[in-house]
């Protein structure tokens, strides 16, 4: 809005006079506070290069908004979109895992790893959500099927062939399949930090949780307890500490005094 000769200011669109303290001009609605008020005398054109400032840094603006909303997107299409199904396990987890179990006998979604971990694998086109597993077994599943997976992993792992199915997932413990299924493992354990999946430059953008079904070894579960929080029957897993006889015989002799 500029100054003009009476009371008041002039309105940029209709130029009629309007109030000083006025946001919205009476005559044509135009706002007159989208632009900073001009010198006294100030003439059309620096009122000119004055809205076009204006609607640069708003232009501007707008354009930051952009980018965020951008990042925003691909944040929730990676943690959530169903395109999102091919993660190679890492081998910091899966080697060491391996040697817990002493070897897995069968993998039944592979396809994401370079190398299978274990000797017998099922792809794509063999269907292992169609197919019998046995031994103790290696499952790291497309997310966007997470459900069906992981029934499967807690039903075959009721069968004798199966001694014990490892599962690894996003911790969205908000989903209706991590309520129905994920609670009923024989143990859960939350990955303490954000696991970086195959080549990816950066950690994945979630948690992860790791479950077992199954007969669960004390190796296996002194294992699971230094990758994070371990729960055992809704209960938190703490190794047995080991007692020496001689402390025994000390507390003991305490306790008698």
């Amino acid at each position: 809005m500029s100054s003009s000769d009476g009371d008041g200011f002039e309105c940029f669109e209709c130029e009629e006079p309007v109030p000083e303290a006025a946001e919205y001009c009476p005559y044509c609605a135009s706002s007159l506070t989208h632009v900073e008020e001009l010198e006294p005398g100030a003439g059309r054109d620096d009122r000119d290069d004055q809205e076009d400032e204006a609607l640069e840094a708003a232009a501007e603006e707008l354009e930051e908004v952009g980018e965020i909303a951008e990042k925003v997107s691909e944040y929730h299409q990676v943690h959530w979109s169903d395109e999102s199904d091919e993660w190679a396990t890492p081998p910091s987890l899966l080697r060491p895992l391996d040697d817990a179990v002493r070897g897995f006998d069968l993998d039944p979604c592979s396809g994401a790893e370079a190398r299978s971990i274990a000797p017998e694998t099922y792809t794509e086109e063999d269907d292992g959500l169609a197919r019998r597993w046995f031994g103790t077994v290696w499952c790291n599943p497309p997310y966007s099927d997470a459900a069906d997976w992981i029934e499967k992993a807690r039903n075959e792992s009721r069968r004798d062939e199966v001694e014990v199915v490892l599962v690894l997932l996003p911790a969205r413990t908000s989903t209706q399949w991590f309520q129905k299924f994920a609670a009923t493992a024989t143990a859960l354990c939350f990955i303490e930090g954000r696991l970086r999946f195959g080549d990816a430059e950066d950690d994945a953008p979630f948690p992860s949780v790791l479950l077992a079904f199954g007969d669960v070894s004390g190796e296996l579960y002194d294992f699971l307890q230094k990758r994070g929080a371990v729960f055992i029957d809704g209960e938190r897993y703490s190794p047995t500490r080991q007692v020496t006889l001689g402390a025994v015989a000390t507390d003991g002799g305490e306790s008698g005094e």
